[in-house]
């Protein structure tokens, strides 16, 4: 009966790495063709390169120009494939791409470190590897796919080591990486600090002063300099979020922003009750675990309410993306109170059942999708692939030989990638637009190239209403070209 126990027992785990590895190749072949598809940088792309382009290595430790913020690590690396390749966007984006590569083949090691069965691997891989948020990070000249990797590093590191970490010199090395990962990542102090508690409150309760002493000294002298620097280059970047909505607004949106964080697809009631049983479920089983991942989340509301870091609503949530994985986790804890409520064996092969099926479920729709209706986005909202022409616009521009006499009208939203990838050569044409419309008034009849590069969620509806309606009035359209990210019009001023 044992052997045959065996048999069964080792031609699960055949199957579970079989289908496993195959998974993990399928992602990274998905994500590498989303990183080769790599076009043009939208405008908060070009702004961030704006500046690794125009200030010095020392420079890129002050003040960020263009609204920008960014940890210095990220702008030193990409200063560094700047200086190499030019701008060459797939070059560019190497690093998001590579984090998210990373945090794809992390997701195994962490689930079974959280997770009482394997099968959580699968569904925790396709929630994570698929969602709107992790792809399109991925392939974003930001922070924000190494923000959700460093996010999954230090879980894992922390509920692999938690328990091995003894020694003085044990305690001195995670001091000093508790103060060095904010250089990589602003967002992983609101995790490192539970972390850091959850340590300290352990170290005191035995009475170890020494060690407490060897943790606290290099992260707080390393946090210190990462405040300094945060003061001198966060500033200017976090201004424009304090005109975000958050999720507190009504209770819709903050239910809508937490189940879309979990996923896209399906109900999503259904998916916010599962965070909540999910909740219930870590509190009964799992005390520390809710504190490890609750406690960055309420970190971050606090930040927010006193304005210092947002937690916006899911029209602006690339500032939170890091929670991505810790609201997927929670959300999948709910699966387990069915070992609450059916005290037995079996409940964990009646979870694994659950998992599995939801978890072919949603591979069967992406596959649908993405292959059989050979489409790259989901729900006809959600874009996988970033489509911007910006640099097939300024081509457009050299190949129709612009003379010098000729106008190029730019939107506000338009002005920085504009000028990058025109490399300044028609700033002499450009009318450069502002909120208010006023340079509309003094544009004189006759012909002019429409440069209208507004990301669909950069403006806001009266002003985009605003430049449509003197379009119509004022304009005959000449030539129209459009993408998901602005539209190149060449108008005729007719009256």
């Amino acid at each position: 009966m044992e052997k045959k126990s065996l048999k069964w027992e080792q031609i699960f785990n055949f199957a579970y790495y079989f289908f496993l590895v195959l998974l993990i190749i399928w992602l990274i072949c998905f994500r590498t063709e989303i990183w080769l598809h790599k076009a043009t940088f939208f405008h908060d792309e070009a702004a961030l390169l704006m500046n690794i382009k125009e200030k010095s290595f020392l420079d890129l430790f002050k003040t960020l120009d263009y609204l920008q913020y960014c940890p210095i690590f990220f702008l030193i690396f990409n200063k560094i494939i700047y200086n190499i390749y030019g701008l060459n966007e797939v070059a560019l984006c190497f690093l998001p791409y590579i984090a998210g590569i990373f945090s794809i083949i992390l997701i195994p090691f962490l689930s079974n470190k959280i997770f009482p069965n394997k099968a959580f691997s699968f569904l925790f891989l396709i929630l994570f590897a698929y969602h709107p948020n992790t792809t399109i990070a991925s392939q974003t000249f930001k922070q924000y796919s190494t923000d959700i990797f460093i996010t999954l590093i230090i879980l894992y590191l922390f509920f692999s080591l938690k328990d091995k970490i003894k020694t003085k010199k044990h305690f001195l090395i995670t001091g000093f990486f508790f103060g060095i990962i904010g250089f990589f990542s602003f967002t992983s102090e609101f995790l490192i600090f539970p972390i850091f508690t959850y340590f300290i409150f352990k170290l005191i309760k035995i009475k170890n002063i020494k060690s407490s002493i060897l943790i606290t000294l290099p992260y707080l002298t390393l946090l210190s300099f990462e405040v300094l620097l945060l003061k001198s280059t966060y500033a200017n970047g976090m201004n424009e979020w304090n005109n975000f909505p958050t999720i507190f607004n009504s209770y819709n949106d903050f239910s809508e922003t937490i189940s879309l964080f979990i996923s896209y697809l399906g109900n999503q009631n259904l998916i916010f009750y599962s965070f909540i049983i999910g909740i219930i479920v870590l509190y009964i089983k799992n005390k520390l675990l809710i504190y490890i991942l609750l406690a960055p989340i309420i970190l971050n509301i606090i930040t927010q309410i006193l304005g210092i870091y947002p937690f916006p609503t899911i029209q602006n949530n690339r500032a939170i993306i890091y929670i991505t994985p810790i609201l997927m986790i929670i959300g999948m804890k709910a699966f387990e109170i069915i070992t609450l409520l059916y005290k037995s064996k079996k409940a964990n092969y009646i979870i694994n059942i659950v998992v599995i099926v939801i978890s072919i479920y949603l591979l069967s729709f992406i596959f649908k999708i993405h292959f059989l209706q050979n489409k790259i986005y989901i729900n006809n909202n959600y874009y996988y692939f970033i489509l911007t022409n910006t640099k097939e616009y300024i081509n457009h521009l050299e190949n129709n030989n612009v003379k010098p006499s000729d106008k190029i009208i730019v939107d506000k939203m338009g002005h920085i990638s504009f000028n990058l990838y025109s490399n300044n050569k028609y700033k002499t044409n450009a009318i450069y637009l502002a909120d208010d419309l006023v340079p509309l008034e003094y544009i004189q009849e006759g012909e002019y190239i429409w440069f209208y590069n507004t990301q669909y969620k950069g403006c806001t509806d009266e002003w985009m209403n605003g430049l449509k309606e003197w379009i119509n009035k004022h304009c005959e359209i000449i030539l129209y070209k459009r993408d998901n990210m602005g539209e190149l019009l060449y108008v005729r001023k007719i009256k």
